[in-house]
């Protein structure tokens, strides 16, 4: 499918529910199953901690990783989270800031995980841009971040 049509079908999705959040609790919402919720807020024996990063004009803040890797395979995380910012944009319909946590394992993301969104559906579809991730190959890697959605 073209990025232009891509970009229909997003908008035309999107316009089913002017906002995440007024769609909350309703029969559709109900219907999606949201990732886990629990996101720590600091990443216990972080190999690497940012306050802020952007990649490819994505922008996480609280950004930390832990790994049994060196530091340049945790910062292709950053990389490979950036391969996902039009999907990643097109979860929210305005601004958000969901805390995420993710694990890369032998090129496979695992263990996804978001907190702080406006919904279930938000929730669902930022957990699954994330688990398409262009990963590189490595050890294992676990990072957190606040990502900066919707502007």
């Amino acid at each position: 499918m073209s990025t232009y049509l891509q970009a229909i079908f997003t908008l035309a999705l999107l316009s089913l529910c002017a906002a995440p959040s007024a769609c909350s609790g309703s029969k559709q919402d109900a219907a999606v199953k949201a990732p886990p919720t629990h996101v720590p807020a600091k990443l216990e024996k972080a190999s690497l901690s940012m306050g802020g990063i952007e990649g490819n004009g994505l922008k996480a803040s609280a950004f930390a990783c832990r790994g049994s890797g060196n530091l340049f395979s945790m910062v292709g995380n950053v990389g490979g989270l950036s391969t996902q910012k039009e999907a990643l944009q097109a979860c929210v319909s305005g601004p958000e800031k969901p805390r995420v946590h993710w694990t890369v394992k032998a090129k496979k993301v695992s263990d996804i995980r978001v907190a702080d969104a406006s919904s279930a559906k938000v929730a669902r579809c930022i957990a699954d841009a994330i688990a398409k991730i262009d990963t590189r190959p490595g050890d294992e890697t676990t990072c957190i971040a606040t990502l900066d959605l919707g502007k």
